[in-house]
């Protein structure tokens, strides 16, 4: 699986320097070129981030969904025998909980986010 990866971004940087760097110093354009030197890191560590800022939203998903606090709370929301005020707040419990889980991986996107968008920005200024 390392391999893979390494091949992969082995392929990106090659790619970029031969299609993108060396035509843009050979035309004279070393603005650009240092934009594009600046731009591509920013651009890879964004979509790094938002890549792990994915796992890290799934898996606290999953780790609030095995939250014995929540399974209680879902037990009294299908419970047909319960109050329903009971099942209002167990429900918003439950949505709490979720929306707190769903923190850190939704910054981790916006930061990989912005970041992608940084970057593009540079190299297409």
């Amino acid at each position: 699986m390392i391999a893979l990866a390494v091949i992969f971004v082995g392929s990106i940087i090659w790619s970029f320097l031969y299609e993108t760097l060396m035509p843009l110093l050979a035309a004279g354009d070393t603005g650009a070129a240092v934009r594009n030197l600046l731009g591509f890191p920013i651009i890879l560590a964004g979509t790094a981030i938002f890549a792990y800022g994915g796992y890290v939203f799934v898996r606290d998903t999953f780790r609030a969904m095995h939250n014995p606090q929540m399974n209680e709370k879902l037990g009294q929301i299908r419970d047909d025998d319960a109050p329903r005020d009971a099942v209002n707040t167990a429900r918003r419990q439950n949505l709490s909980l979720l929306l707190r889980s769903w923190k850190a991986g939704s910054l981790l996107l916006a930061l990989g986010f912005g970041l992608i968008a940084v970057g593009g920005w540079l190299i297409n200024y």
